[in-house]
């Protein structure tokens, strides 16, 4: 069990904060109650993890558009036929 003593002056600079902080150096209450609770040490892997998931969506997005393009060139192959296809290419080049 933890108690917290808290003086008359501490309640009205806790009641003075705002309600998040501004910038990295200042505290809000949000800043306030995350080292009371002990939350704020979960921050760093918060923010490692998060972009590691953006990485990963990233390459997850390469992935579907390159299954995307297969899908269509199967279903082109399959309605003109792979001969219309392969000529098709070759005469391209």
């Amino acid at each position: 069990m933890v108690v917290f003593i808290v003086t008359q002056g501490e309640v009205e600079q806790i009641a003075m904060m705002k309600a998040k902080a501004v910038n990295e150096h200042e505290d809000g209450m949000l800043e306030f109650l995350e080292d009371i609770i002990g939350s704020s040490r979960y921050q760093q892997p918060i923010t490692i993890l998060s972009h590691r998931v953006e990485e990963i969506n990233e390459l997850r997005s390469e992935k579907v558009l390159l299954l995307l393009l297969v899908v269509v060139v199967v279903v082109v192959v399959v309605v003109v036929g792979p001969e219309v296809v392969v000529t098709t290419y070759y005469c391209s080049l």
